[in-house]
């Protein structure tokens, strides 16, 4: 179970630094994306196609949201899978009544983790939608 958990955990560490490395490479401009500007006569869906983002039209706002979003469907990932993991050890418990209980509680645990990441993903997207972000 301890050994589940630091792996969890690493995992989430990485999925952090990921949260933290992605926008930054997302709302970028690069050299490629200007020179393709001036070579080609493309539309402004052709560039962001080609992964060219205008940074001019993005707020910080906006990255924000795409990091709560992030995080959010982070919980939600890692929560089905310790629903999964905790279902497989149901299934192994061979009638032990304490691994039973346990696999139970996690089950338990992890569904209640999957709803507030459902509700605080519904909340977030009724703030930007009242903002109008």
């Amino acid at each position: 179970m301890k050994r589940i958990l630091l792996i969890l955990a690493g995992a989430l560490m990485v999925g952090t630094l990921g949260m933290v490395a992605i926008p930054q490479a997302t709302y970028a401009e690069s050299d490629t994306c200007a020179k393709l500007r001036e070579m080609t006569n493309a539309d402004e869906e052709t560039l962001q196609a080609a992964g060219c983002v205008d940074v001019g039209n993005k707020s910080i706002a906006s990255l924000i949201t795409t990091i709560i979003n992030i995080g959010i469907s982070v919980v939600g990932i890692i929560s089905v899978g310790a629903i999964v993991i905790a279902g497989q050890r149901l299934v192994v418990s061979s009638g032990d009544s304490a691994k039973i209980v346990n696999a139970k509680r996690m089950i338990m645990t992890a569904v209640i983790a999957l709803v507030i990441a459902g509700l605080a993903y519904a909340v977030v997207q009724f703030v930007i939608a009242s903002v109008g972000i």
